[in-house]
């Protein structure tokens, strides 16, 4: 079966402040422009998500809502992960592997180091730190989710926001 996982890092956020916990940040304007640019790339790709998932946090929820207004996905039935909250690789790699294998087309919002590393070892070639508003996607033919750590993506591509 053909598998397509869409990993994106949240689009460009406040600094944190003090009064405001980590969790509560919001996208700055620039932000939002990034994640509408993010969800104009996944339209011109025609992607149809079975599932759009994110961490809980605020800034990965916007970015996440913008990107599924824009792909016509009912906003809904976006699951935001508390466990996908700044998740190591580790993490993330771990809850991609428990996805039912139902679910072909995976739209994935989460947070650096953690999307940096999954992108640069599913890949196969090291990332850096990927910037705020990034998707990447990377197609597998497999069994099922759990078997992308053993499997060698057939197509990798990515939309890198440009300098502003």
């Amino acid at each position: 079966m053909l598998y397509h996982l869409f990993i994106c890092r949240h689009a460009q956020a406040q600094n944190p402040t003090f009064n405001q916990p980590d969790f509560e940040r919001q996208l700055t304007p620039q932000g939002i422009k990034e994640a509408e640019r993010a969800g104009d790339w996944l339209q011109q790709l025609a992607v149809k998500p079975n599932l759009v998932v994110c961490s809980k946090a605020q800034r990965t929820r916007s970015t996440a809502s913008i990107i599924a207004t824009t792909l016509a996905y009912n906003q809904n039935k976006i699951v935001a992960d508390v466990s996908l909250y700044n998740a190591s690789e580790a993490q993330i790699l771990n809850f991609i592997a428990q996805v039912n294998q139902e679910i072909t087309t995976l739209v994935l919002v989460g947070h650096n180091p953690g999307v940096s590393g999954v992108v640069s070892t599913l890949s196969g070639t090291f990332q850096g730190n990927v910037p705020t508003g990034s998707v990447h996607h990377l197609s597998f033919e497999c069994a099922g989710w759990e078997a992308i750590l053993v499997t060698t993506p057939i197509r990798y591509e990515a939309y890198l926001q440009a300098a502003y």
